[in-house]
C-alpha cells in the first residue's frame, strides 16, 4: 500500500518518524460525511490532522487522538453536497508542518424532501463557520449549514415527530437531537446520532417537551410539563429537570411550587392546558444557574442550579424588573435567550394574533430593579414568529436573529442592517440554532 505520508527517519534514537496511510469510506446514510482512517506508524510527533477542502484550500481540519496508537479514525464533516473534494493527512513534528497526498472524493447529493434554502448576502459579509439547527417541517430534521446556506450535514429521525433542539454532542462523536411538543400524553425523547447517520441512540426524558443542555459529565437538563388539573381542567405545568448519565432524573424547579407568584391562566386567551408553556432553556456556567423562558408568563426566568431556588423573574405579573416608567409588561411572548456581559438579549415573538416578532436586548443588571431596551432589530417588512425563535450575538458585535415560523435567519449589524439573510422554501421552519466556528472543537452551545 503506497503511504500518504512518508517522513524519513530523523537522526537520533529517539527522532519522530511518520509512516502513515489514509483511507476514506463514504457514508450510506449521509453521504457528505467520509469516515477517514490513518493507520501506520508513528512516533514523536507533535500533533496530527486529517485536512480537506475544494480547489487546493484545505481549510477544513479534522483532528487526530495521537494519544492512542494508531489506526486513527475521524469523521470528515462540513463538506458541500454533491461537489468534489480532497483530503490529506497533516501531521506536526519539531516545529514542522508536513502533508502528505491528496485523496479524491466526491460527496452525495441532500435528500429531496429537505426545503430549499436561498441565501442572500451583502458581499462576503456575515458569519464564519457553521449554523446547529433543525428543520421543523414534514420531513423533519436535525440540520448543520454553512455559512453559504448550504446543507453540510443532515439527520431525519425514525421516532422523533418534530426536532426542536440539534446540539453538537460533547464527545465529538455526533449531533444530539431532541423533539419539541410530542404528542399530548406522552413523553419526549432525543437521540445521540453518529456523524455517518449509522449510530442512533434514543433516551426517553419523563414528560419532556422543550430544549436541552448537556452538561460537561453527560447530564442533561430538559424543560417538561407536569400536568395537574386546574377547575377541571388538565393543565401542562412546567418543570426543569436534569438526567444523570445513569439515568436518574431530578427535579430541580417546578412552576407549582410558585402559585402565590403566577397565576394559573394563559393570556391571550390561549387554552390553559398548555400553561405556562416553557420554551427556552440556557445555562450559565459563572454562575452555576439556567436561564429558562415562559411563553404565557411573558417572563424569563433565573433559577439556582445547586438549591433549585427561584433567583429572579424578568417580565410579566410577578417580575423583580420593571422599564423606566414603572412597567413591569417587558415582554410579549418571549422564546430564546442570551445573558450577555451587561445586557440580556431576547427574542421576543409578539402576540399569538400575529403580532410583529423582534430581537431586543435590555440593558440588565441583576442589582438594579430597573431594565431598559438599549438595542432592538425589526425587520423590514415584519415578520411574525409566533412559535420559536432564537438570538445569538457573535463577538464581533453582529446578531444572529431567527424568525423560525417565517422560516428565516438574519444576520444583522450593530446598527441593525442585514448583512446575511437565509430563507427557507415553504414547508420550512427552523428550531434554535447555535453557531459553531468549526464542527471539532466548538461542542454544546
Amino acid at each position: 500500500m503506497r503511504p500518504s505520508l512518508l517522513l524519513p527517519l530523523w537522526l537520533g534514537a529517539c527522532a519522530p518518524t511518520a509512516d502513515l496511510d489514509l483511507t476514506l469510506a463514504q457514508s450510506e446514510v449521509i453521504p457528505t460525511v467520509f469516515s477517514a482512517t490513518v493507520d501506520g506508524t508513528a512516533t514523536g510527533l507533535d500533533a496530527a490532522w486529517v485536512e480537506f477542502g475544494r480547489d487546493g484550500d484545505f481549510s477544513l481540519r479534522a483532528p487526530l487522538d495521537i494519544a492512542a496508537d494508531p489506526p486513527w479514525e475521524v469523521a470528515l464533516i462540513g463538506m458541500k453536497p454533491l461537489s468534489d473534494y480532497e483530503a490529506r493527512i497533516g501531521v506536526q513534528l519539531g516545529g514542522e508542518t508536513y502533508t502528505g497526498r491528496a485523496h479524491a472524493v466526491s460527496t452525495g447529493g441532500i435528500p429531496a424532501e429537505l426545503p430549499d434554502l436561498t441565501l442572500e448576502r451583502s458581499g462576503d459579509d456575515g458569519f464564519e463557520g457553521f449554523l446547529v439547527t433543525s428543520i421543523l417541517g414534514i420531513p423533519t430534521a436535525a440540520a448543520i449549514l454553512d455559512r453559504d446556506g448550504e446543507y453540510v450535514w443532515w439527520y431525519i429521525p425514525d421516532g422523533i415527530e418534530q426536532v426542536g433542539r440539534a446540539v453538537l454532542a460533547l464527545d465529538g462523536r455526533g449531533v444530539i437531537a431532541m423533539d419539541v411538543n410530542p404528542t399530548p400524553g406522552e413523553h419526549g425523547s432525543f437521540q445521540r446520532v453518529s456523524w455517518d447517520g449509522t449510530e442512533v441512540e434514543t433516551t426517553e426524558l419523563s414528560w419532556g417537551h422543550h430544549d436541552l443542555y448537556e452538561h460537561a459529565d453527560g447530564t442533561i437538563a430538559y424543560l417538561a410539563a407536569d400536568p395537574a388539573e386546574v377547575g377541571g381542567t388538565e393543565v401542562a405545568g412546567a418543570t426543569l429537570v436534569e438526567r444523570a448519565p445513569d439515568g436518574t432524573a431530578t427535579t430541580l424547579w417546578n412552576v407549582w411550587d410558585y402559585q402565590d407568584l403566577f397565576t394559573v391562566e394563559a393570556t391571550g386567551g390561549e387554552p390553559l392546558r398548555a400553561w405556562p408553556h416553557a420554551n427556552a432553556l440556557d445555562y450559565l456556567p459563572g454562575e452555576d444557574a439556567y436561564l429558562a423562558s415562559f411563553l404565557y408568563l411573558d417572563a424569563i426566568l433565573k433559577v439556582d442550579r445547586a438549591s433549585g431556588d427561584l433567583v429572579w423573574v424578568l417580565g410579566g405579573e410577578a417580575s423583580d424588573f420593571s422599564l423606566p416608567g414603572g412597567e413591569t409588561a417587558i415582554f410579549d411572548r418571549t422564546h430564546h435567550m442570551q445573558r450577555l456581559d451587561d445586557s440580556l438579549l431576547v427574542f421576543v415573538n409578539g402576540s399569538a394574533q400575529g403580532g410583529e416578532s423582534y430581537a431586543l436586548e435590555l440593558a440588565f443588571d441583576e442589582a438594579d430593579p430597573q431594565v431598559e431596551p438599549v438595542w432592538e432589530y425589526h425587520p423590514d417588512p415584519a415578520l411574525s414568529c409566533i412559535t420559536m425563535g432564537d438570538v445569538h450575538r457573535f463577538d464581533g458585535g453582529d446578531t444572529l436573529v431567527t424568525f423560525s415560523y417565517s422560516g428565516q435567519i438574519h444576520e444583522v449589524t450593530p446598527e441593525a442592517e442585514v448583512v446575511w439573510k437565509l430563507s427557507s422554501s415553504v414547508g420550512g421552519t427552523f428550531g434554535y440554532v447555535t453557531p459553531a466556528e468549526d464542527l471539532y472543537t466548538a461542542r454544546g452551545r
